[in-house]
């Protein structure tokens, strides 16, 4: 049915039912949800209510609020269990090769440099998960903002990197790759037999 046969059998031509107003800055919200019910309160106007009384502010506040809190938990629970998975396997593989670390103690390679070949292992496992979590996260994030475009029906909404977001994950996951070290100092330390 079209619009003007709809508002003729509804006894609406020319008329509206819903209305929204956007207030300058630094002005009362109060004040203006006053005015407007003075002014269409003769016309039937029902009582005008700021946007957090909305329902659809309340989804999109709740689904930010949700979005921040797997933002830290998420990940926070993803690294601890792989600081755990790393260490773990390199703590496997370090008392596996005892018999090599001997060796090589025994013909005066340093505990620091058997350290570091350990060390470097668990960096390098640790770049490469870092970078394919990195390219995930920058796909997944640019994937939900065009999926809230989409159904919120935001006017825009643009996906932003945060380079300092970026370089605090970098920082904490380069810090896990130091865990397994303990466990390698520790065999490094070891004497031959």
């Amino acid at each position: 049915m079209g619009r003007r046969a709809l508002a003729g059998a509804y006894d609406m031509t020319d008329a509206f039912n819903d209305v929204s107003f956007r207030l300058a800055p630094g002005a009362s919200g109060a004040d203006a949800i006053a005015r407007i019910d003075r002014i269409l309160a003769p016309y039937g106007g029902g009582a005008a209510y700021d946007r957090h009384d909305q329902v659809s502010d309340f989804v999109v506040s709740s689904k930010i609020q949700q979005l921040r809190s797997m933002a830290v938990i998420v990940p926070s629970v993803f690294l601890g269990i792989a600081a755990f998975l790393a260490s773990l396997m390199l703590s496997r593989l370090v008392r596996t090769e005892r018999v090599q670390i001997g060796t090589l103690k025994a013909f005066g390679c340093s505990g620091g440099r058997i350290a570091r070949h350990y060390l470097t292992l668990a960096l390098a496992i640790v770049s490469a998960g870092g970078l394919a979590g990195l390219a995930a996260g920058i796909w997944l994030g640019s994937a939900t903002a065009k999926l809230y475009v989409v159904y919120f029906h935001f006017p825009i909404l643009r996906y932003e990197l945060s380079p300092g977001l970026v370089a605090m994950t970098l920082d904490e996951e380069y810090s896990l790759a130091h865990v397994p070290r303990l466990q390698c100092c520790g065999e490094s330390r070891m004497k031959p037999t």
